[in-house]
């Protein structure tokens, strides 16, 4: 739950919007202590936007939440993968110079 309180703090700065609804959501779960869990009443879009949330806090370390969820619900967040560009041929590379373990040991 900390994970989604801090998505919902963060609002707008986060590169992907959150599902309508879920800031109001959040902020009113209830924790059923019984069974040691947050009681959140999602809609779709904001099930794909919890896991959003728990992919983002596990690349940042945790993914136990991420875990979790997926296990709970059988929703995992995947992003879709980054462009790969070449190298422009203009581009120079940089060199590494000779070290000095390289060295004639006997100069």
């Amino acid at each position: 739950m900390a994970a989604l309180w801090q998505a919902v703090s963060l609002g707008a700065r986060l590169r992907r919007p959150l599902a309508d609804g879920l800031t109001d959501e959040v902020r009113t779960a209830c924790c059923d202590h019984r069974v040691k869990r947050w009681v959140l009443h999602l809609t779709d879009d904001q099930i794909a936007s919890v896991a959003y949330v728990f992919w983002l806090h596990k690349t940042t370390g945790s993914a136990l939440e991420a875990n979790r969820f997926a296990r709970d619900t059988g929703v995992t967040h995947r992003p879709a993968p980054a462009r790969r560009t070449a190298i422009p041929a203009r581009t120079p590379l940089l060199r590494r110079p000779p070290s000095a373990v390289s060295a004639d040991p006997h100069a």
